[in-house]
């Protein structure tokens, strides 16, 4: 149900808005659902969904007979050191009768990256982004950047981010941000590909299949990357490492369950 109003997919031509088909499939479960007279449907969507298709969920709300809460929610507030931010569209059938108050609220807990890496024990990082390291401190020392400037750009002593945005305010440079990464950053051809250094005291934003994050003066583990995305540092994805890693960056932790999401379990009425 993200699709159609991400950012991605509204680089995709015919993939975004209320003409996407990824919205017709949404439209699809939800009329089903609710013509079914479910007792609740949670629908969760990024953001732009709650304005994008405000007016469509307003009318299969009216036509069926429901309520309409519409909750926003970010990872970060569940002790996750993410900045994920959601939206949750809520149908409640107008004719059942919730024994309680309908909870949309919760007490907001937070963590950052640098509490994450304290947990850590095994400090091995993937040996894919070993190797990427040591590409991009040869194109550093190939550049001309002395040992303390490298050490000063890794260890976010200047500012925080993608590489090529910290070469940038570091050297002052009036180049476009796609010519310092192709020339400063190994895989610079695709800025969202660079290393990126993280604040040990802010959150991260969501993965990536092609993340690859360095704080505190090293590169991070897999089994951190799992954590910062909610799951267990030991949890087991399938296929092989890199398939693994594809498959942390597209899922959603279960801890970030919207308020009042019990609804949906109990029985019909």
């Amino acid at each position: 149900p993200c699709a159609a109003f991400s950012v991605q997919g509204s680089t995709r031509k015919g993939a975004s808005g209320l003409a996407s088909h990824y919205f017709k499939e949404t439209e699809e479960v939800l009329g089903y659902a609710l013509a079914l007279g479910c007792r609740a449907l949670l629908i969760e969507s990024v953001v732009p969904t709650m304005e994008g298709a405000f007016k469509v969920h307003n009318d299969y709300a009216a036509r069926h007979g429901y309520r309409v809460l519409r909750i926003l929610q970010n990872a970060a507030t569940f002790e996750i050191a993410q900045w994920r931010s959601r939206f949750w569209i809520v149908f409640l059938r107008a004719s059942a009768k919730f024994p309680r108050r309908v909870p949309i609220g919760h007490t907001p807990r937070f963590r950052s990256v640098g509490q994450v890496m304290n947990e850590t024990v095994d400090l091995a990082p993937d040996p894919a982004m070993a190797r990427d390291l040591e590409k991009q401190l040869e194109i550093f020392a190939r550049v001309g950047f002395t040992s303390r400037e490298i050490e000063e750009i890794l260890d976010g002593t200047r500012s925080y981010g993608h590489v090529q945005n910290i070469v940038k305010r570091y050297r002052s440079l009036d180049d476009e941000l796609k010519t310092i990464a192709k020339k400063y950053c190994w895989q610079g051809s695709f800025m969202s590909y660079t290393l990126c250094v993280l604040d040990p005291a802010a959150f991260v934003n969501t993965l990536l299949h092609a993340s690859w994050w360095y704080c505190q003066g090293r590169l991070l583990t897999p089994g951190e990357y799992r954590a910062l995305m909610g799951f267990p540092r030991d949890y087991l994805m399938p296929g092989k490492p890199s398939q693994s890693f594809a498959s942390t960056s597209r899922a959603a932790s279960v801890r970030r369950s919207p308020p009042g999401c019990s609804l949906g379990a109990r029985p019909l009425r």
